[in-house]
Formats: C-alpha cells, sequence, structure tokens
C-alpha cells in the first residue's frame, strides 16, 4: 500500500514538472514587421534592395525572439543601421552589400540582407511607326523615306543604369538587331509644356510632358513620353501576348533626311518599349 501511495506521489510529481515544463514555451523565431499591417514584410526572403539616393527605409519593428536584441552591421560604408531597441532603419551610404545580424540572448538569429546598387531599367522595343511630314513630298519619296528610316531603326533594346539623383544621368547601353551593343553617359531633363508650346508630332498627338534623354557621346537626343501608345495602337495590330508599354521613343531624324529630301518638313521615328526595373 506504501509503495503505491509512494508510486503515486512520484507520478503527480512527474506531472506537475512535465506541465510546468511544457507551459514555459521558448521565444518564437525573430522576425520584421512593418508598423502599417497592411504592408508585408518578406521574411522568408530576408532581403532589402535599395539605390544610393533611396534614403531612410520605413522602420521595421523586431518581433519574437526573447526581446533582448544586438544588431550588428557587416558593412557600414554601404549601410548605416539605426536601432532604438525596438525598431530598426536603414540608410545607404555607398555601394555594396551588408549582412544585417539581429540576435537575442536565447540565441534566435536573423540575418538581413541588404544590397546597394544602382537602379537599372531594361525596355526593350516591341512595336514602332514612321511618321513622314511634308505636304510637297511625293508619295515615291515618302514611301522611299520610310524604308530608309526603317532600315536605321535596328535597336532593339536599351538598359538604363541610373547613376545620379531623380535619375538624371548615368550610363545608357542600346543593343542592336546585328547583336552590337554600344555605352555612353547621359543626361536626362523632365520637360512639361503648356499648350501654346507643346510639339505637334502628328494630328493632335503633341509632345507636353516628356523627358529628354542627350547620349553625351554624339549629343543625339530622343524623347521620352506616355502618351503616345494610343498613336501606335491606331497604326498596329497588337497582339493578345504583347506585354503592356511602358514608355514611347521618339527620334526626331528631320536632319538626317532633309538634304536629300527638300520637301521634308518633319520625320520621327516611334518605338514603344516594354520596361522592367532591376
Amino acid at each position: 500500500m506504501r509503495i503505491k501511495r509512494l508510486f503515486g506521489t512520484l507520478l503527480l510529481l512527474l506531472c506537475i514538472i512535465n506541465f510546468a515544463g511544457c507551459s514555459d514555451d521558448d521565444p518564437s523565431p525573430i522576425t520584421l514587421v512593418y508598423e502599417n499591417p497592411h504592408i508585408i514584410f518578406n521574411n522568408e526572403g530576408r532581403s532589402i534592395t535599395l539605390s544610393p539616393f533611396s534614403g531612410e527605409t520605413t522602420a521595421l519593428y523586431i518581433k519574437g525572439g526573447d526581446g533582448n536584441f544586438t544588431v550588428t552591421n557587416s558593412n557600414k560604408k554601404a549601410i548605416q543601421t539605426n536601432f532604438d531597441g525596438e525598431k530598426i532603419t536603414f540608410k545607404p551610404v555607398g555601394l555594396g552589400i551588408a549582412l544585417i545580424k539581429i540576435e537575442d540572448k536565447s540565441n534566435n538569429v536573423y540575418i538581413l540582407t541588404i544590397t546597394v546598387k544602382y537602379w537599372e531599367e531594361n525596355n526593350v522595343v516591341h512595336q514602332r511607326i514612321y511618321i513622314i511630314q511634308g505636304n510637297n513630298l511625293t508619295v515615291g519619296d515618302k514611301s522611299k523615306l520610310e524604308k530608309e528610316m526603317k532600315q536605321s531603326d535596328t535597336e532593339k533594346g536599351y538598359i538604363f543604369t541610373y547613376k545620379e539623383p531623380a535619375e538624371a544621368g548615368g550610363t545608357i547601353r542600346v543593343y542592336y538587331q546585328n547583336d552590337q551593343q554600344k555605352e555612353a553617359d547621359f543626361e536626362k531633363e523632365h520637360i512639361i509644356l503648356d499648350e501654346e508650346s507643346a510639339i505637334t508630332i502628328v494630328g493632335n498627338t503633341k509632345l507636353r510632358d516628356y523627358w529628354r534623354v542627350t547620349v553625351k557621346d554624339d549629343n543625339s537626343i530622343f524623347y521620352i513620353t506616355r502618351d503616345f501608345f494610343s498613336l501606335i495602337g491606331q497604326r498596329s495590330v497588337r497582339a493578345n501576348f504583347t506585354p503592356a508599354p511602358t514608355y514611347c521613343y521618339i527620334k526626331d531624324v528631320t536632319k538626317e533626311y532633309i538634304t536629300q529630301y527638300p520637301a521634308l518638313e518633319h520625320a520621327y521615328i516611334i518605338q514603344e518599349v516594354v520596361g522592367k526595373r532591376q
């Protein structure tokens, strides 16, 4: 009987110890969250990409762990870290990759990779049209001129690397249908014109709100706008699988052909491009 009571007491004691151990939960894993619950941070990818001109990031709050956090930064030449014990922000100060290590006293560790690089934009040409104006041009001259413009229009796409604040300059790499490429510095200026100063391209289609891009190696100029999609849509059949366009590039090639075609008033090459920011 005493053995049964002793056994029962030991069993009860083991249950109490087991229950106490189960109720003492380990800290949950460390995660990062934004203050706004509608904005979700990717805690699986654990990476952020910034440009040198991004400015300070939106604060991320550290959740989970035991609450006793330390933060270390592997590359202070690329990223400045600001941590107040609860939330953390990052400010790019140079190019490079930084590993941000967040850990607590319970050995929970979270590593965030931050890459600081110049933004790149890859714009691929999908459709083209050719605008030729000149009331005294013959039908034959217009046909011949359009053929020459098509033969000269060999760009497949453009890659912009923005190395200035507000994307005002950097390098442009142009790649052609013959697989050749050229790279040069460029400047980009945003221009807004009133109705009186707007540049008429054809009919009622005018350049009012656009970027003027100057390629420095040859001082060539082209314009970028989002206003000409309807113009291209009227002149070409858009396939169902064609991606939505991002920009229209406008090149004024009048000076290249005016000597050969004195009756020419204006000649434009318009390229519809699809862009991807990287």
